[in-house]
């Protein structure tokens, strides 16, 4: 029994019953009613019809991106079609779903806008409707930010280019392409161009704040700064300095050549007048103003004058064009770091520094031994003059008028010697004279030394009667050796007289070119060059090409392409490669280039959805080049398929010589 209310309706009458009664669900109509029965509108108890509500699933996704979900009922997409979806994992990128294995179609926000990552949440439910070419998903909380624009500019604007607010036309604002060399092209820039491209005096979107992908983003890399390059729509890493204009446009999220990404979000510099604190309105400045506090803004104005009067060191006058030292105050500890070449108007003899010039003079100032740096001392003669020095070096030197020169007096007992000591000429002396009078370790500056015997010296083994001194190699180490850099196991001494590690060097001509990085290509069938596996050519040159290749992919459908390009000219050859097909089979294909840029695309088959999943490639080619360019090795999708990555990895080897 059902308890209702005193006064209810019931198949289009009014009902009155007394408060607290009871009504029998068998009274409202034919049938009978159950748990799985509901009351039609014509008065019989009946099931609900199979297809009847909102059509409903889970959607998971056991690759990155890429939804599945079972809907019952579902058996083709039909225009207009409609589903709630509840989405148990988040997306990272672009996404696809799949329902009931009826082909992936790509999920799209805002029309035809790609979804970026973030935009599915664990757990999120969206509405999904299909518009004959993509699913539309209602309800994403906003990512992204857009404006449609009109292209005011005299030529076509591309997808990632930055713009300028220039005006209005037809009620939506126009734009051109924005640089960073003036305030005009710089100070209003509102986005990026999202569209493909925009013609001139077209229409279409801009981002304003959020991602954008599928750009060349190669020549960053990821987390750079990107700001408004100097040429119209173009953006640089480096960041602008006066006079140009700085303008901050976003950030590298993805470095990639044809699927990277930035996350916009512009922020423009601004003109010193500008700030709100200074006012270089009111009164402009002029060449040679100052920028100066007056209490409420910064303001531009000549430059004061200094104040006569005493600075301390320094004496101001003539309205502060007059500096002068003030002799009082400034003492010799104040200058003594100052270079003498700063110092003008010095005193030229010694009585300019308060000095008698005179013999007497110098006999007080100086004492027995000292030494001096004397120019002309005209007050001394000869004699005391060389009597002196000859005291200082040695007091058995003195001065012979006769000769004149300063004379030793003679020698007696045993020679001696010690470091520092003076020479003299002794004429010839024997080796047992020299082994009484100089002591291990002692220099000596020795003319001819007589009578020492061959044999070994330790280091030096010496023969022919003292004439042939030589190396010894048996005590002489590599240690001894005077080179550079640090003799091993591992290093070899050059030619340049230098340690080093021996490095190999390819044999007879052949160069090789080991890639640096993994490289991908996602969702895209345009071959893409690869940014390591290339090399320059010159026109009429013959070229053998090797390759050792370790390539990979996330979907056995979208495989995995290849070829050759040169990029200027034409290339003429064929070569062979020998690969494996999406079976696992081993598969050997033959490489082509007729008189053309570019040699026909190869398709290597990827054996399983794993990116991991490695296979292994070899590549034998040859070709002439028609005119200087650069020769490059492309690969890409084999079918554009959204989530598919097609990977060559690093590590991979190209190997060229050329023939002539």
């Amino acid at each position: 029994m059902v308890k209702i209310r005193p006064l209810i309706k019931v198949l289009g009458k009014i009902v009155g019953l007394p408060s607290g009664s009871y009504l029998d669900p068998e009274t409202l109509g034919s049938g009978t009613p159950d748990n799985t029965k509901y009351l039609r509108g014509d008065g019989i108890w009946s099931t609900v019809p199979s297809g009847s509500g909102m059509k409903s699933g889970t959607a998971t996704a056991a690759v990155t991106d890429i939804y599945t979900t079972t809907i019952t009922g579902v058996s083709s997409y039909t225009t207009n079609d409609a589903y709630i979806v509840k989405f148990n994992t988040a997306n990272v990128n672009g996404a696809t779903l799949n329902i009931n294995g009826l082909g992936a179609v790509n999920l799209v926000k805002n029309n035809d806008v790609a979804i970026v990552g973030g935009d599915i949440r664990v757990g999120q439910e969206f509405l999904v409707v299909y518009d004959g070419t993509n699913f539309q998903m209602i309800g994403i909380a906003p990512n992204q930010m857009f404006a449609f624009v009109t292209n005011a500019d005299s030529v076509t604007i591309n997808k990632g280019q930055p713009v300028y607010a220039f005006s209005a036309t037809g009620d939506r604002m126009s734009v051109k392409l924005a640089n960073n060399t003036s305030d005009l092209t710089s100070a209003k820039t509102v986005g990026l161009v999202f569209s493909s491209s925009i013609p001139s005096n077209g229409t279409g979107f801009i981002i304003t704040q959020g991602v954008i992908q599928n750009l060349n983003t190669s020549m960053y890399s990821a987390g750079d700064t990107l700001y408004v390059g100097s040429t119209a729509g173009s953006l640089t890493s480096t960041k602008p300095y006066a006079p140009n204009h700085l303008v901050y446009a976003g950030i590298v999220e993805r470095a990639n050549a044809g699927n990277g990404q930035i996350y916009v979000r512009v922020q423009n510099g601004y003109e010193l007048d500008e700030i709100h604190d200074v006012d270089l309105v009111t009164t402009a400045p002029v060449n040679g103003n100052v920028l100066t506090y007056n209490g409420t803004l910064w303001v531009a104005q000549a430059p004061s004058g200094v104040s006569d009067g005493d600075k301390g060191d320094i004496t101001v006058s003539g309205s502060g064009t007059v500096w002068t030292i003030d002799n009082s105050a400034v003492t010799n500890a104040k200058i003594n770091d100052v270079d003498w070449s700063k110092v003008t108007g010095e005193p030229t003899t010694l009585s300019g520094y308060g000095i008698s010039d005179t013999k007497a003079n110098f006999d007080a100032a100086c004492s027995d031994g000292d030494f001096l740096f004397v120019g002309d001392v005209t007050q001394y003669t000869d004699e005391q003059a060389q009597d002196a020095v000859g005291a200082m070096v040695d007091t058995s030197l003195t001065y012979v008028d006769s000769t004149p020169l300063l004379q030793r007096s003679a020698l007696t007992g045993a020679i001696t010697a010690s470091a520092g000591s003076n020479t003299t000429s002794l004429g010839s002396f024997t080796k047992a004279e020299l082994d009484t009078a100089v002591s291990d370790g002692v220099p000596l500056f020795v003319g001819d030394i007589i009578g020492l015997t061959d044999g070994d010296k330790g280091d030096i083994t010496v023969s022919s009667s003292g004439t042939v001194w030589n190396i010894d190699a048996a005590t002489v180490g590599v240690t001894e050796l005077s080179a550079t850099g640090t003799p091993s196991a591992t290093t070899f001494l050059r030619g340049d007289n230098t340690w080093a590690t021996p490095t190999a060097a390819d044999p007879s001509g052949w160069t090789t070119i080991v890639k640096s990085a993994n490289q991908d290509v996602t969702n895209s069938a345009t071959l893409v060059d690869d940014t390591s596996l290339q090399f320059s050519v010159v026109a009429g040159g013959h070229y053998m090409v090797e390759m050792n290749l370790t390539l990979s992919g996330n979907n056995t459908a979208a495989d995995y392409q290849f070829g050759f390009r040169v990029s200027a000219g034409t290339q003429t050859g064929k070569g062979s490669t020998q690969g494996l097909s999406n079976a696992a089979a081993i598969q050997n294909l033959i490489v082509t280039a007729a008189t053309s840029a570019a040699t026909n695309a190869v398709i290597n088959g990827v054996p399983t959805a794993n990116i991991d999943d490695l296979v292994a490639v070899r590549i034998f080619y040859s070709f002439t080049a028609s005119a200087n360019a650069t020769f490059s090795y492309r690969f890409a999708n084999a079918v554009a398929t959204a989530g598919a990555i097609s990977r060559t990895w690093k590590g991979s080897i190209l190997r060229y010589k050329r023939l002539d």
